[in-house]
């Protein structure tokens, strides 16, 4: 059985350490949540810098809100995560279901 680990996302000084510790464990998985508003670490930027700090287990967003980010520039970054991390990150897409995200984000939530 394959076991996932969401990371926390309310102390961004954490993330290295519990990715560390996962990479060694039993986890198959790591994955960090994408929200424009609240006081998340940015989930790309981070889970390039766990790339660095881990060696086997696979990195995932748990569901990126597509919508608030431009298309090209986010298929470059991920494409270019999977390269560094070896083929370990998985990209989780949605269209997002919190109006405040896409305010934030100028887009129009009704465009999804």
């Amino acid at each position: 059985m394959k076991i996932g680990l969401g990371l926390p996302i309310d102390d961004p000084a954490l993330l290295l350490p519990w990715a560390q510790r996962a990479d060694v464990g039993p986890f198959s998985t790591l994955g960090l949540l994408d929200r424009l508003v609240f006081d998340n670490p940015e989930p790309l930027i981070a889970l390039a810098a766990l790339v660095g700090t881990t060696s086997r287990i696979r990195l995932q967003t748990e569901v990126l809100i597509a919508p608030v980010h431009n298309t090209a520039v986010l298929a470059k970054q991920t494409a270019t995560l999977d390269r560094m991390s070896g083929g370990r990150f998985t990209l989780g897409i949605g269209i997002g279901g919190r109006e405040d995200d896409c305010l934030a984000a100028g887009t129009d939530s009704g465009a999804r």
